[in-house]
């Protein structure tokens, strides 16, 4: 199967799947929704960051707390 960096108006098929997921998890940041977060990323997610935020569950976890706390308004 070959993935291609930029499809055209193709709406199936890798780089559909891709796109499906990138945008499911932009949505779930941006909607502070930590259950949706969850179901796109994987057991093995890593977050790049200088910071103590590795791990799936600590990105979740950091999520939450700042939304609790209202910091991403």
């Amino acid at each position: 199967m070959e993935l291609v960096a930029c499809g055209g108006d193709d709406a199936s098929g890798p780089t559909a799947e891709v796109t499906s997921t990138v945008d499911a998890f932009t949505d779930a940041v941006n909607t502070y929704d930590a259950e949706a977060l969850l179901s796109v990323t994987t057991e093995d997610f890593t977050w790049n960051s200088s910071g103590e935020v590795q791990s799936r569950a600590e990105f979740v976890e950091y999520l939450e707390t700042y939304y609790e706390a209202g910091n991403f308004n």
